[in-house]
């Protein structure tokens, strides 16, 4: 299995999920993507890729930027990989 060096990643909990809308405010099939209401009071458009994870409350929202990669990360999960330092 590939492993990957400890490095630091940005985490942040989802504290609110909504449906996207087009630019005319007509719902968008959750299928396609969401709108996630993060704990700094952001919002990340999250698009849904077929068998992907659907991110929920309480999930992690983390953004590696050496792998350049943005993922989900369940909350059951969280502490089991991540060592949390701020």
């Amino acid at each position: 299995m590939p492993r990957v060096k400890s490095h630091e990643v940005f985490a942040t909990k989802i504290t609110g999920v909504l449906p996207l809308t087009s630019q005319n405010g007509q719902l968008i099939s959750p299928e396609a993507g969401l709108v996630l209401l993060l704990e700094d009071r952001s919002r990340h458009r999250w698009l849904t890729e077929q068998g992907g994870v659907t991110p929920t409350i309480g999930d992690f929202l983390v953004d590696d930027r050496e792998l350049r990669t943005t993922f989900i990360v369940s909350a059951a999960r969280f502490t089991e990989l991540f060592d949390a330092t701020e």
